[in-house]
This record gives structure tokens, sequence and C-alpha cells, in this order.
């Protein structure tokens, strides 16, 4: 009969222990298993938000919304649009008139600080 000596005995002992994952330090096991999920269920829950921020305001529907209501803070998608899907001719439009209305007041602004009075101020005295 082979005898085997008490170190062979320890070197499988601690290679058996490294294969179960038991030859860490404290909190090495917990981080290299369960807690190495932690990282994953957050970045689940962050997709969970992303969408949830994103789905269209109509209760049950599930596509996602970017569309706003005009006068509410509701982001519907275009199926619950009031006016459906905006076509190329009327973004055309609005850019346009927003546009004009941008350049409007950055020509008021520029009046006003280089002292010129605003024509659409009611007449007066300045105070």
């Amino acid at each position: 009969m082979t005898r085997v000596a008490p170190s062979g005995l320890v070197i499988v002992a601690m290679g058996l222990g490294h294969v179960l994952g038991s030859d860490g330090r404290a909190w090495y096991n917990f981080w290299s298993g369960f807690g190495a999920d932690i990282g994953e269920l957050a970045f689940v829950g962050a997709m969970v938000g992303v969408y949830r921020k994103h789905n269209c305001h109509v209760h049950g529907c599930w596509r996602i919304a970017k569309q706003q209501v005009v006068g509410t803070s509701w982001v519907v998608c275009h199926h619950h649009h009031p006016e459906g899907r905006p076509t190329a001719e009327q973004i055309a439009q609005v850019h346009s008139k927003i546009l004009k209305a941008e350049h409007a007041a950055l020509e008021r602004a520029t009046r006003f600080v280089e002292g010129d009075r605003d024509p659409d101020q009611s007449s007066g005295s300045p105070k």
C-alpha cells in the first residue's frame, strides 16, 4: 500500500478549496458570487427606468414617446398624438417660424444693448 505524505494532502485540500472558492479572504466569495450581480441588477434597473421615462404617457401603451402634446408636459407616441405624425413640410414650417422669432428677438436685444429704444415698448419717459 502506498502511503501519501502529509504535504500531499495539504496540497490536495488547498486545490479543492480553490476550486470551491473557499480560499479567499472574508469578502472575496461574496464579491465573486452574488455581489458581482449587484452591478448587473443596477444596469437592468437603469434600463427599465429609461424605458419608463421615454414611454408613451397613454396608460398601457408600450411605444416610445417622441412627440410632445402642445400646451402640456405629456410626451406621446405617433399613434396617440392628436395631429398624427408630422410631415416634412410641417417640420420645415415650424422650424422657419421659430427661426424667424429667434432672429427678431436677437435683433431687439442688439438694439437694446446699443441704446436704441425697443419699438415694441410703449412711449413714455424712461425711469
